[in-house]
């Protein structure tokens, strides 16, 4: 989605998982594994530093990389903040079975509850963005327009 909202911008897009895999040399399921969840995130907060540099681009980021208030702060004192949200059973079923995603690791239920606790505890943070977009029965194309509307482009 936000590749294709930078090419419909005309702007540059980066990732700030693909940074943290580059600085770090590693993958980011190897990181949470040999030095667990505090490191990934102070290496998530540097390359969301990084990424909101300069101007015009768009930047995604993970599901927890705006959860602390300076992270947030950072991203909306330097830009638009958006934030995609869906049902749990539309990120079930986006997500599937991926062991890319430390934090959403186990059987069908044991994800299904994870997401479930992961919303609930993110909620604030995510409520705190200029945008909220619910993509749960939207197509790209539908959330990039409603985007676009928002910020005027």
């Amino acid at each position: 989605m936000a590749r294709r909202l930078a090419a419909v911008l005309s702007m540059r897009h980066v990732d700030t998982d693909d940074m943290v895999e580059a600085s770090a040399g590693r993958k980011i399921k190897d990181i949470f594994a040999s030095e667990g969840e505090a490191a990934f995130r102070a290496l998530e907060r540097e390359a969301l530093k990084d990424a909101l540099l300069g101007d015009g681009a768009v930047v995604s980021t993970g599901g927890g990389a705006l959860v602390t208030a300076e992270s947030r702060a950072i991203a909306k004192t330097r830009g638009t903040v958006v934030c995609l949200t869906a049902t749990v059973e539309t990120i079930l079923k986006r997500v599937g079975r991926n062991d890319e995603r430390p934090l959403l690791k186990g059987s069908p239920d044991d994800v299904r509850a994870r997401i479930t606790e992961l919303l609930d505890a993110r909620e604030e943070a995510y409520l705190d963005a200029h945008i909220v977009v619910d993509t749960t029965s939207k197509s790209v194309d539908e959330v990039i327009s409603e985007i676009r509307r928002y910020i005027g482009r």
